[in-house]
């Protein structure tokens, strides 16, 4: 605080002129201490053939440091139905979201002067914020004004999404049962971000002013079937079984706009209520558009899954998954994916009857691999971009060989629980491998 600075420029034997004169807390001016508040509205009802239910929320949550601030609006609707003796079910979701963030300047890569904290911590806490004409003080030296930075920085979010999917399952057989689902997610979001030109101290925008204009498109759906049987092979024996086929694709698409050199807000006497976001033609200087549509992705899947359960003693269970990526090169687009599994609960077993010191003991063990694609799209592909009109250079290089990255694991583990589940715990081993690791480096210049 500011009796401390002065008691340190004394002790440290520091110049007098640094004692501004002021007592001032920077910390206090850029934090907010204001309420929150959350409505929600929900309906439902339903009988034992069908039930809906609709709910709607509506929140406004206040950040910690002025100008952060959340605005959330959430609506959903769903519904189960049965038909045909409830042979035939139908079950609907649609979740649909807005929201509106109003994001401070605080960022580990802004530099001393462009973090709102840093500006803060760093202030003389005796020198005033502001002039004798009410406008902000540039302190210099690596130093900004912390309300300055809160008044002449905007940078607003807004994103729109909707998420619905629709399932049916059918009875076959009293054993059999059909599923098929069908789901979308879809998103879209703008941000602006404006700094006004009045601002001092800040190369390439005092002066100048600068206004960026983001926005994102993201669309996906997937569409699954299934096929699940389920039977005693004896009066100890259970059978379940699986198969199943899933589809998956997605789009995603962005751009990016900004200008700067602004002939509007670049004095505190003159400050307008028009954002640079809003009028980014006006600007002088315009960056190259950055706009960018991912190749669309595209996963498909076969899979089944056996599973066996003898007396609750003996469980065993085995997988195999076939997914097919667009993601990877032409010649290995496809990854195969087997696990199996057992597990022996041997405090079921009839010489542990009675036994009151151990409630459960089981020894368990698997083996599988599973795979990884998870790197952005078009990896495989050869990609050029354009750096300026007529001038396109490559980026990447195609590669028809990438395939996906495995992890072989295998795991033998003992699960014990003594007196009622007072004592619990396990024993795990473990070992994984992970081959064809997915890791994208830089080529040597040809």
């Amino acid at each position: 605080d500011a009796g401390q600075f002065r008691s340190a420029l004394t002790k440290y034997g520091q110049p007098a002129t640094l004692d501004k004169g002021q007592s001032v807390d920077a910390m206090k001016e850029i934090t907010q201490t204001k309420l929150s508040s959350d409505y929600s509205l929900a309906f439902s009802s339903g009988n034992e053939n069908g039930k809906i239910r609709a709910s709607f929320l509506a929140s406004r949550a206040r950040g910690f440091l002025k100008n952060s601030n959340l605005d959330k609006y959430l609506g959903s609707f769903g519904g189960q139905y049965k038909f045909l003796d409830k042979k035939l079910s139908l079950d609907f979701n649609v979740r649909v979201g807005s929201t509106k963030e109003d994001i401070t300047n605080v960022s580990n890569t802004a530099g001393s002067t462009g973090n709102l904290i840093s500006a803060a911590l760093s202030w003389n806490p005796t020198e005033s914020f502001t002039d004798a004409n009410g406008f902000y003080i540039n302190p210099g030296g690596g130093s900004g004004n912390p309300l300055a930075l809160l008044k002449a920085y905007s940078d607003i979010a807004k994103v729109n999404s909707v998420l619905a999917d629709i399932s049916a399952g059918y009875k076959i057989l009293p054993n059999l049962d059909y599923k098929f689902m069908f789901g979308v997610n879809t998103g879209t979001g703008e941000r602006n971000t404006n700094v006004d030109g009045w601002i001092q101290g800040y190369p390439g925008i005092s002066g100048q002013g600068l206004g960026v204009k983001s926005s994102a498109k993201l669309t996906s759906q997937v569409i699954t079937h299934t096929l699940n049987y389920n039977t005693n092979l004896s009066s100890k024996i259970s059978l379940n079984a699986l198969a199943g086929y899933e589809y998956w694709k997605t789009d995603y698409s962005g751009a990016t706009y900004s200008a700067s050199g602004f002939n509007t807000n670049l004095t505190q006497a003159a400050i307008i209520k028009i954002k640079y976001t809003d009028i980014l033609s006006n600007g002088n200087v315009q960056a190259l558009p950055n706009v960018f549509s991912n190749p669309t992705t595209e996963l498909q899947s076969y899979f089944g899954r056996v599973g066996l359960n003898i007396s609750d003693k003996y469980l065993v269970a085995a997988t195999i998954r076939a997914d097919g990526s667009s993601k990877f090169g032409k010649n290995n687009k496809y990854g195969y994916f087997p696990s199996v599994s057992a597990r022996w609960t041997i405090s079921n077993e009839d010489f542990m009857k009675g036994n009151s010191l151990i409630s459960n003991l089981a020894l368990r063990a698997s083996w599988g691999i599973t795979g990884n694609q998870e790197f952005p799209a078009g990896a495989a592909q050869e990609q050029f971009g354009f750096n300026s009109y007529n001038s396109a250079g490559q980026f990447n290089v195609a590669n028809p060989d990438l395939k996906w990255e495995s992890t072989n694991s295998v795991n033998v583990g003992l699960d014990y629980s003594l007196k009622g589940g007072k004592i619990y715990g396990s024993f795990d081993y473990y070992t994984k491998n992970t081959t064809d690791i997915l890791f994208q480096s830089t080529a040597i210049q040809p």
